[in-house]
């Protein structure tokens, strides 16, 4: 069973609260975490009796060693942390056992913030010997996480074929890197059960505020994680098992099930006020102005969002075709300035270029619509990687598209970006599920290629101005000669 604990996992959560709002668009870690909100630093603790700056200062380290390209946490003795072989502790485990549970992963597994009892695994064992009969056989769960990312593992990890697995033992990897792990279901077989963890902490819940930072929480949140992993292994572990072909008798057979189990669709969340919500951010800012550029126009209300390196008439087509089918429309102007052209030229060339359109808007994007913050990958478009524009996406579609009643995206079709067509298939895929239409455009083409801002660009280095006339807007073409 593969358990994703995305980086942006706040983002993905349904209905949170105030203050995990704020943690995601801080960025704050937990060291920093306690000095600035000792209120909520109090709750997260409120239910351990002993609680003491000593067992605090006990539960919040991990020692590691590296070696050979691995990290190993060290062996140690202590009140509430215990490290023997490499592994954290399980307490409560049945004298007597069928199979074991493997369950591997970062800090989370391990149990950063937590003392021995409280992490998942020891969470997770507690439930099962509360009902034996539960999954058929009884089980011990062995704590096999890691005191740091877990990509440092990926080499200890291979070792995972070299455990002695009996038929009817289970391997959970709690982890960001779903990609990188999919190696360990190389057939592809629909025998790897895929999960969002975010499941675990929608709200509404009863342990209040359990989030130390972004990514860490504590005991509280181990118990949510271990009560996911419980209720997925009861609906699972009893379907039939299909033998693989050629299956090798080491390989654990783990859940003969095809799926992954998303969080619901998330409506559309209007602007937070309460509070911790009205606390200085970088967001609560960008809103706040978006506010001050708030149309009362009537009908559907469009955006769309482009670099304009520099503006062409594909620009202006699109821009067009969108305003038509809007009673407004809200033009982006990516405002990261990681362009051959800086930001406040590109604004200015899309403010001229679309003077004469009577319902349209230019704005700035911020640092919260493509940015070095949301989707840094986006600026290495001359490389085919793999990017996640979730963070990006849901950032819009949460808080973006309802400060200015947004309800429809729109895009130019992608023959040539890698990077551009994986963004406009997350929009597809994730902006319905907050009420926002996604429409895409076939670009404009001049005898027969579609217009690109990089191609035009490769013009100018070649020094083919003649051949740029056909691709952009006289004043442009003009912007581009004075800039020779």
């Amino acid at each position: 069973m593969f358990i994703d604990v995305h980086p942006k996992l706040l983002l993905r959560i349904k209905n949170p609260s105030a203050y995990e709002k704020l943690l995601a668009y801080c960025g704050r870690y937990f060291a920093r975490y306690f000095r600035e909100f000792p209120n909520v630093y109090d709750e997260l603790y409120d239910d351990i009796e002993y609680y003491s700056d000593e067992y605090f200062s006990e539960i919040t380290s991990l020692d590691v060693i590296e070696r050979d390209g691995t990290v190993d946490l060290c062996d140690i003795t202590g009140f509430y942390r215990n490290v023997v072989g490499n592994r954290r502790i399980t307490t409560d485990v049945p004298d007597k056992y069928d199979n074991i549970i493997y369950m591997y992963g970062g800090c989370w597994v391990a149990g950063l913030l937590s003392e021995d009892k409280y992490t998942i695994s020891n969470h997770l064992q507690r439930a099962l010997n509360d009902n034996t009969n539960y999954l058929g056989r009884v089980f011990r769960v062995v704590n096999c996480g890691c005191g740091g990312a877990l990509a440092e593992k990926y080499h200890h990890f291979s070792g995972v074929t070299q455990e002695n697995f009996v038929d009817g033992d289970i391997v959970i990897f709690i982890t960001y890197d779903m990609h990188g792990l999919r190696f360990f279901n190389p057939d592809n077989s629909s025998r790897v059960l895929f999960c969002d963890m975010s499941v675990a902490f929608d709200r509404p819940h009863e342990f209040g505020e359990i989030f130390f930072d972004w990514i860490h929480w504590g005991h509280k949140g181990y118990k949510l994680v271990a009560d996911m992993i419980y209720k997925i292994l009861g609906n699972f572990i009893n379907k039939p098992v299909e033998t693989a072909a050629n299956e090798k008798s080491h390989t654990p057979p783990i859940i003969k099930e095809c799926a992954r189990a998303l969080p619901e669709s998330q409506s559309k969340n209007v602007r937070d006020t309460s509070p911790c919500a009205e606390q200085p951010t970088e967001l609560g800012d960008y809103l706040s102005f978006l506010e001050t550029k708030k149309t009362d126009a009537e009908g559907t209300i469009g955006a769309v969002v482009m670099n304009c390196n520099p503006f062409t008439l594909g620009h202006r087509y699109l821009i067009e075709r969108a305003s038509a089918e809007c009673g407004f429309l809200y033009v982006f102007v990516v405002e990261e300035d990681k362009s051959e052209y800086s930001f406040k030229d590109r604004i200015a060339l899309v403010e001229k270029g679309v003077s004469d359109i009577h319902n349209v808007k230019v704005l700035p994007s911020g640092k919260f619509i493509i940015s070095t913050l949301t989707l840094p990958e986006y600026f290495e478009k001359s490389k085919e990687i793999t990017i996640d524009a979730t963070y990006d996406i849901e950032t819009f579609a949460r808080h973006i598209a309802p400060a200015l009643n947004i309800s429809k995206r729109f895009a130019g079709d992608e023959p040539t970006s890698y990077i551009t067509r994986q963004y406009n298939q997350a929009m597809r895929d994730i902006l319905p599920n907050h009420g926002i239409e996604f429409v895409v455009f076939k670009r404009k083409e001049f005898e027969g290629v579609p217009i690109s801002a990089s191609t035009v660009r490769e013009l100018v280095k070649e020094g083919k101005y003649e051949d740029i006339k056909n691709l952009v807007p006289a004043f442009t073409y003009e912007f581009l000669r004075e800039r020779r």
